[in-house]
């Protein structure tokens, strides 16, 4: 970790997509991984893009919450959503102890939570315009 830690401050930009094995290599440390998904990715691409990818799992997981929290929305699309957003914590959870930053673990949880995210849009919308139609009726 502390390899990785030095490496962020030698290459803030990052030192490749996977390279950051070669990285430790070279400093001396052997053929070892980093076992953290945060600093994985923040040494591969850079520290912007590690900051991006902490703040793309925080929205997610705070969207899902709200789908579960929101009487609008439907309660199957609720029990799924707090499905999604138990992924996304053990994923969080997790990635601080496996290097996992480009399986495909992270990637399937946040394609589910996004496309809730548009079911639940999609949802709002149709009851809004709804209950606009019904009110023209009265």
């Amino acid at each position: 970790m502390e390899g990785t830690l030095r490496g962020l401050l030698d290459y803030p930009f990052g030192v490749g997509l996977n390279m950051n094995i070669l990285y430790l290599h070279e400093s001396g440390l052997g053929w070892i991984w980093v076992h953290n998904v945060y600093l994985q990715i923040a040494s591969d691409l850079g520290v912007f893009p590690g900051i991006i990818f902490i703040i793309l799992l925080w929205k997610l997981t705070a969207a899902m919450r709200r789908i579960c929290s929101s009487p609008a929305s439907s309660p199957n699309l609720g029990l799924v959503a707090w499905a999604v957003e138990g992924s996304l914590v053990a994923f969080a959870l997790a990635a601080m102890f496996h290097p996992a930053a480009y399986h495909f673990y992270f990637y399937i949880s946040a394609g589910l939570a996004v496309a809730i995210k548009e079911m639940a849009r999609g949802s709002l919308e149709a009851g809004h315009a709804s209950s606009i139609r019904e009110g023209g009726k009265r």
